[in-house]
C-alpha cells in the first residue's frame, strides 16, 4: 500500500512539474481540485501540452480531460491525443476559442496510467483568450528618392505587418507613386498576406514638388497572431518538403506529389457560403495548418510549397465558372522544365455531396487555351502558357 501511494505522489508531482513548466503556478485549493493561476492573453488556437513520467491509459482520456467555458460550463469541442510513448497529452481546440472568453481546463481524477494508478486530486486552471481583433499600432517613417525605394518601403511595411507608414517622397509624381501598389505587392508575394484588409492614403505636397504620403493599413488580425500564422505556415512547409520531396525528383515529380498532398490533406471551406467563414481560410495557414480553406488559400499554399521545393510559381487572380456562374478566383502558374503551365488545385479538389475526398488532375498543367474555357485572367501581366509537354494526362 505504501509503494502505491509513493508512486501516486511521483505521478502527481510530474503533473505539477509539467504545468509549472508552462508557467502555471500552484495556487490555493478550491473544493476537491488543485487550482493553478489563470493565464491571460492566450492565442485563440492554443494547444496545451501536458507531460507525465508514466504512460497514460488512452481509454481514460476522453471523459477525464475537458475544456469548458468558465461562466456557462459549456463544453468546448477538443481533441486530446497521446504521443507515441503515451507520456504526453495534447489538448487541441477543434474550433478557435472565442476572443476574450475565459475557459477552464479540467483533468479529472479518473485519468489513469496504463498500470491503473490515479492522481489523488483532479486539476484545473483557467485561461483567458486575447482579443485578436485589437490591432497593435505599429508605424515607421521613411525617406525615398525613387520608385524602387518606394516599392521597397511598402513591401517592408507589409512584411512587418505595420499599420501605418509615412513616406517622404522627393520629386513626387502622381502617376508613379500610387496606393494600389499595396495590392500589387500582396499578389506578387502572397506569402506575406495573413490578414491584409485594405488601406487608405493621405498626400500633402510642398512648394518644392515633394510629398508626404501617409498610408494607414488595415488587417483582420492582431500583429502577434499574423506573425504566428506566418511562422506556423513556414514550419509546416519545411515539414512537408522534408517528408515527401526526394533529392532525385524532377520538377514535374515534385509538382505532382505536392499537388496530391494538398488535395489529400485539405478540404474546401464550405463555410464560405455562411456567416461563419473564418478569415484564416483565405490564407495559406488555413490550408497548410488547419487543412481547410478557399481558392486563395489553396493557391497561396501551393505557392509556398513550390517555392520551398525550388520551383518557380506565380499566384494568379481572375475569375472562374464554378458551374453556377463566374466568381472571383485564384490559382497558379508554375514553371516546369523551362515552360509555364496553369495549375488550379482548388478545382482539382472538388466538393462532393457525401464529403468523400476525390483526387483529380483536370486542372494540372493546362495551357492558356485549355483553362480559358472556364477561367478568365489578365493575360497581359502573366507568362504565356502554351506547352502541353507536362500536362498531366499527356504525361
Amino acid at each position: 500500500m505504501k509503494k502505491i501511494n509513493r508512486d501516486l505522489k511521483v505521478f502527481f508531482a510530474v503533473v505539477l512539474a509539467a504545468l509549472f513548466f508552462m508557467n502555471i503556478k500552484v495556487f490555493a485549493e478550491e473544493t476537491n481540485y488543485k487550482i493553478w493561476e489563470t493565464k491571460n492573453n492566450i492565442e485563440s488556437n492554443k494547444v496545451w501540452t501536458i507531460k507525465f513520467n508514466y504512460p497514460i491509459d488512452i481509454h481514460t482520456i476522453e471523459s477525464n480531460v475537458k475544456v469548458v467555458e468558465k461562466e456557462t460550463k459549456k463544453s468546448k469541442d477538443i481533441k486530446v491525443s497521446c504521443n507515441e510513448n503515451g507520456k504526453s497529452l495534447k489538448v487541441v481546440p477543434l474550433k478557435k476559442y472565442e476572443n476574450m472568453e475565459t475557459y477552464t481546463l479540467l483533468i479529472e481524477k479518473g485519468l489513469k496510467t496504463k498500470e491503473g494508478k490515479k492522481i489523488d486530486k483532479p486539476i484545473k486552471f483557467d485561461f483567458t483568450i486575447k482579443n485578436e481583433n485589437e490591432i497593435e499600432k505599429v508605424w515607421t517613417e521613411k525617406d525615398i528618392n525613387s520608385y524602387d525605394e518606394f516599392y521597397k518601403a511598402i513591401k517592408e511595411t507589409l512584411e512587418n505587418f505595420e499599420t501605418k507608414v509615412i513616406i517622404n517622397i522627393k520629386n513626387y509624381d502622381s502617376d508613379k507613386y500610387k496606393i494600389d501598389i499595396l495590392n500589387n505587392i500582396i499578389e506578387t508575394y502572397p506569402e506575406m498576406d495573413y490578414g491584409y484588409n485594405g488601406a487608405n492614403a493621405n498626400i500633402v505636397l510642398d512648394s518644392n514638388g515633394n510629398a508626404k504620403m501617409t498610408m494607414n493599413i488595415e488587417y483582420q488580425f492582431s500583429r502577434d497572431y499574423m506573425k504566428k500564422m506566418k511562422a506556423d505556415s513556414e514550419e509546416k512547409v519545411k515539414e512537408i518538403i522534408n517528408k515527401i520531396i526526394k533529392p532525385d525528383m524532377t520538377e514535374y515529380e515534385k509538382e505532382l506529389v505536392l499537388h496530391d498532398y494538398i488535395v489529400n490533406n485539405s478540404k474546401y471551406d464550405k463555410r464560405l457560403f455562411t456567416n461563419n467563414m473564418p478569415n484564416e481560410s483565405y490564407t495559406d495557414y488555413g490550408i497548410l495548418v488547419n487543412g481547410v480553406g478557399v481558392c486563395s488559400g489553396y493557391a497561396k499554399a501551393i505557392y509556398r510549397l513550390m517555392k520551398g521545393a525550388g520551383i518557380e510559381c506565380i499566384y494568379v487572380t481572375g475569375e472562374a465558372d464554378d458551374g453556377t456562374g463566374r466568381i472571383p478566383h485564384a490559382w497558379n502558374i508554375v514553371k516546369i522544365e523551362g515552360e509555364y503551365y496553369h495549375l488550379d488545385i482548388t478545382f482539382d479538389d472538388p466538393i462532393t455531396y457525401n464529403g468523400k475526398n476525390i483526387l483529380t488532375y483536370n486542372y494540372f498543367n493546362l495551357t492558356d487555351g485549355k483553362i480559358s474555357q472556364d477561367h478568365i485572367w489578365n493575360t497581359n501581366i502573366y507568362p504565356k502558357c502554351t506547352s502541353t509537354r507536362y500536362s498531366y494526362y499527356k504525361k
